[in-house]
């Protein structure tokens, strides 16, 4: 049975495998703020569009 934590993605002609693994507890707070930031940048990409 497949880990239900990785998974295959076809690319063109390449196969990507990717594994996710459980954060340390000091991942938690950079996770949280790497995806503010991503969420921020996508919102102003967004508002450039539709100006």
């Amino acid at each position: 049975m497949e880990n239900p934590a990785t998974k295959q993605q076809s690319v063109g002609r390449r196969v990507r495998t990717v594994t996710l693994i459980p954060l340390e507890a000091d991942d938690g707070d950079q996770f949280v703020r790497d995806n503010q930031a991503a969420f921020k940048y996508g919102s102003l990409v967004v508002r450039r569009r539709q100006s």
